[in-house]
């Protein structure tokens, strides 16, 4: 971005101890406060990667000298109406027209600022943040190259909430909404965004303000891939979705979206290339096949996946959309011995579906009486007509 200074930030250091036989780390940060001790204790940590994790995200950015006399993004001279400020994210100088932005003093971490509830920030880092909170909420693969050129500028709050919007979410959360699996690994594992804290002796996840997980908010978006890298990967707890509605839309989601070994679509799409004009053509082979019936003088369908006979056509359109018509759930193999006759004169009473009971009730609104109850009920269209209709049982004298 355009003016926008790369933050230079204080060293600090990880200095490794031993406590009851246990190797620990220490993380030491400077501050930008002239009085502050030269080493600020962050905390001791279990391992290296952690302690310097807590170092880079936690290290203040070193500020810009204050005899600078213009500003860094406009390059206005300062004087007495118009005043120099310290952006509390990059340390750059700057004068109040590019500064007009106050976040709230979480939006940067307490080592950046003295103790104050609000901190004035330049156009440039709020620009910055905007863009990269949108790129992980919108989760596309051009997001996630412009996430990391976000990154790179050093100028991007890893662990920090944006309460500066009202759900105050962290990043790993938005990344979490978005539903980019890349993104999403990328903060954890290469940057090292945490996805819990200890508190009291016990590790608490970290949340939104409506108290929504990383896990919760891609089980409720459906975003199966992140639900299954949170808990296989980095076992977070399947407990953490709270909301059972959004339990149940993810199993079902997962469900329908895992093939079945035992039981084959009723048709599939094969591809096929056109090797003079190189473009692709898609073919639906069809498993169900008329074949005609010489003894009762009709036609049948078989299934060729399946095995399965039944004398009702499958509903038109099926080919095109791939949707099982569960004719093999209502149809029984075709029997030499009780096959349909043409001649049959009571043909009218027989369920046309199982040709087994007699006719029980109508379709509504068409008014066919064609099938008994048991069929009736497992069909949302006529088998006559084939129009949208619900059965509705009759007596009959």
């Amino acid at each position: 971005m355009q003016n926008l200074l790369n933050r230079n930030l204080h060293q600090f250091n990880v200095i490794p101890f031993s406590s009851n036989g246990r190797e620990l780390w220490k993380a030491y940060v400077k501050l930008n406060i002239k009085s502050a001790a030269p080493d600020f204790l962050l905390g001791v940590f279990t391992n290296e990667q952690q302690a310097t994790n807590a170092c880079f995200h936690n290290s203040p950015p070193v500020w810009a000298d204050d005899s600078n006399s213009t500003c860094k993004l406009c390059s206005k001279t300062f004087g007495l109406v118009s005043r120099a400020h310290h952006c509390r994210n990059c340390g750059c100088v700057c004068c109040s027209e590019c500064s007009p932005t106050f976040w709230p003093s979480k939006m940067v971490p307490a080592t950046y600022h003295l103790s104050e509830k609000k901190v004035r920030i330049c156009r440039a880092c709020h620009t910055l943040m905007e863009q990269f909170r949108g790129s992980l909420l919108r989760g596309t693969n051009e997001d996630f190259d412009r996430a990391i050129a976000c990154i790179s500028t050093n100028n991007i709050n890893l662990m920090s909430p944006y309460s500066i919007y009202s759900d105050c979410c962290y990043p790993v959360h938005c990344a979490a909404i978005g539903g980019n699996v890349n993104i999403f690994k990328y903060l954890v594992e290469e940057q090292g965004c945490a996805l819990s804290f200890v508190r009291n002796g016990g590790v608490e996840p970290y949340r939104t303000k409506s108290a929504e997980t990383c896990l919760s908010l891609a089980a409720g978006r459906g975003n199966i891939t992140i639900c299954r890298y949170l808990v296989v990967e980095r076992g977070v707890s399947i407990k953490e979705v709270r909301s059972l509605r959004d339990l149940q839309a993810l199993v079902d989601k997962l469900i329908r979206s895992t093939p079945s070994a035992s039981t084959p679509p009723m048709g599939h799409a094969v591809i096929q290339e056109d090797e003079e004009e190189g473009e692709e053509e898609a073919v639906v082979e069809a498993c169900w096949v008329e074949h005609f019936d010489e003894a009762s003088g009709r036609p049948y369908y078989y299934n060729e996946s399946t095995g399965a006979t039944s004398w009702v056509p499958p509903p038109p359109g099926w080919e095109e959309s791939g949707h099982d018509p569960t004719l093999a759930a209502l149809a029984p193999p075709l029997d030499p011995h009780n096959r349909p006759s043409m001649d049959n004169e009571d043909d009218d009473d027989q369920c046309a579906v199982c040709m087994d009971k007699g006719v029980e009730g109508c379709f509504t609104p068409c008014g066919h009486m064609v099938c008994c109850v048991d069929c009736g009920e497992a069909l949302d269209s006529c088998p006559i007509c084939r129009e949208a209709c619900f059965f509705i049982k009759t007596f009959r004298n």
